[in-house]
């Protein structure tokens, strides 16, 4: 996906809008979106970013990138997430390795499975954040899909909160977006089962989600996600796009569970030792299989050894 045009928003917040390391936000109106789009993108994001430095106790990037995009644009940066990752998980192999030539051939067959997954989820898709292909992350917002479904304010907090949690994720585990692909080319080649990869996934989507739910606690006094009492009914596309979604939420629910008994266990310090530790990481068979009570102490053992 090739950027044209400037930036619609591009500026410092003052310090009366920094209740925290608030970063500058960077907005491209992609979406041909109006003023008042744009507006209340930029004003949300300012509320949910020292809400998800503050739950999430990490900091945020000082300059952060966002996009208000067309559906096709959505499915373009998703499918480019997809590339970029799998490119970035082959560098980290020699390049005569069997590693390398696997993640290498499967680059374009996870463009085309990512873009398709895209183009049915984003009725359901509040907000995302992609992996470009120069490295950088960036926050995804369509527009049609907030109007359609009818996304409240708190709606987009919580979205936003979540998805700025990963903007603040990478910035201490690196590898964040394609360790599941690393650990995936050694099981493959080694002739493991797939649910011996790591679930990186798992972790950081648990995590955020975590956080985003926490959030909401502070913000409107409710533990909920998804839609509260008195908000609008959710419309026919969202309830299309979360169906689409469904399949998904595993990752999200069982890892959420998990960052929960970590903070039970040995509050935040815990959780982010977990985060900056990709060596130690449960499998997919382990978060699965396991009860998260029983893994969390399993790991705080580990990281106590």
């Amino acid at each position: 996906m090739t950027r044209t045009g400037s930036p619609a928003t591009a500026r410092t917040p003052t310090n009366d809008e920094t209740r925290t390391v608030t970063p500058a936000l960077t907005i491209y109106n992609e979406a041909d979106s109006s003023d008042a789009v744009a507006e209340r993108v930029e004003r949300l994001l300012r509320v949910a970013a020292p809400l998800a430095e503050r739950h999430s106790r990490l900091p945020l990037p000082t300059e952060i990138t966002v996009s208000l995009v067309h559906p096709d644009g959505f499915v373009d940066l998703m499918a480019e997430h997809a590339e970029a990752a799998g490119h970035r998980a082959a560098a980290t192999f020699p390049d005569d390795s069997t590693e390398r030539a696997a993640l290498l051939a499967g680059i374009e067959g996870g463009r085309t499975a990512t873009g398709t997954g895209a183009a049915r989820s984003w009725p359901g898709v509040r907000a995302a954040t992609a992996l470009r292909l120069d490295g950088s992350l960036e926050l995804v917002v369509i527009p049609a899909a907030l109007s359609a479904t009818r996304a409240t304010d708190r709606n987009l907090v919580g979205a936003f909160t979540h998805e700025l949690t990963h903007c603040a994720q990478l910035r201490i585990w690196p590898t964040m977006p394609w360790q599941h692909l690393i650990s995936g080319a050694r099981v493959q080649v080694a002739g493991l089962p797939q649910d011996q990869t790591v679930a990186s996934q798992y972790v950081f989507e648990g995590h955020a989600q975590w956080v985003q739910r926490n959030a909401m606690v502070e913000y409107c006094g409710q533990a909920e996600i998804d839609r509260i009492d008195g908000e609008p009914v959710p419309s026919n596309l969202l309830l299309l796009g979360q169906e689409q979604l469904r399949a998904r939420r595993g990752p999200y629910d069982v890892g959420e569970a998990f960052m929960a008994a970590l903070d039970d266990l040995g509050g935040h310090d815990l959780v982010l030792r977990l985060l900056t530790d990709p060596d130690q990481l449960p499998t997919i068979a382990q978060i699965t299989g396991t009860d998260p009570a029983v893994l969390a102490k399993t790991y705080a053992d580990t990281a106590a050894g």
